[in-house]
C-alpha cells in the first residue's frame, strides 16, 4: 500500500509546484501585466473565472459551485484509478493529472478564479493563456490516452 501512497505524494508535489509559481506571479505581477521571456513566450497574469481557455466564464456563481463539486468528484475518481492501476506510467500520469487538478481546484475555491500566466504566441496569434497545472493535466491525459491507461486490468 505504501507504494500507492507515494504516487499521491507526487500529486501533492505537482500541486505545490503549481501553487508556488502562482504565488510568485501574484506577489510580483499586477493583473494584466506582461513580461516578455523569449520570442513566442510571455508571462501574462490573468484570472480565469471559466473553465479551460475561459469557457463558461460568464456563468452565474451558482453554476460555478456545481463545477467545483464536479471537478472534486472527478479528482476522487482519478485517485481511485491511481490506486487500481498497475503500471508505472499510469501511476505517473494519474499523479500529475491529480496534482494539476488540485492546483486549479484550490485556486477556484480560495480565489474564485484560476490564475493563468503562460502566454504562447506566433506573431499576433496567441494560444489561450494557461498555467503549469494545465500542462500537468494535459501531459497526464496524453500519457493515458497514448498508452491506453484507461484500461483497468
Amino acid at each position: 500500500m505504501y507504494t500507492k501512497y507515494k504516487w499521491l505524494y507526487l500529486s501533492i508535489f505537482f500541486m505545490l509546484l503549481d501553487g508556488i509559481i502562482k504565488y510568485g506571479i501574484r506577489a510580483y505581477f499586477q493583473i494584466g501585466e506582461v513580461l516578455y521571456i523569449l520570442p513566442g513566450i510571455n508571462i501574462c497574469y490573468i484570472e480565469n473565472s471559466g473553465l479551460a481557455f475561459g469557457l463558461f466564464s460568464e456563468i452565474s456563481i451558482h453554476y460555478r459551485g456545481i463545477f467545483i463539486w464536479l471537478i472534486f468528484f472527478i479528482i476522487i475518481i482519478f485517485i481511485i484509478f491511481l490506486f487500481k492501476c498497475r503500471l508505472i506510467y499510469e501511476h505517473f500520469a494519474y499523479s500529475i493529472v491529480i496534482g494539476g487538478s488540485l492546483g486549479n481546484l484550490y485556486d477556484r475555491i480560495v480565489c474564485g478564479k484560476v490564475l493563468d500566466y503562460i502566454d504562447l504566441y506566433v506573431g499576433k496569434y496567441h494560444w489561450p493563456v494557461f498555467n503549469v497545472a494545465d500542462i500537468e493535466i494535459c501531459v497526464g491525459m496524453m500519457i493515458l490516452i497514448i498508452r491506453g491507461g484507461w484500461n483497468m486490468r
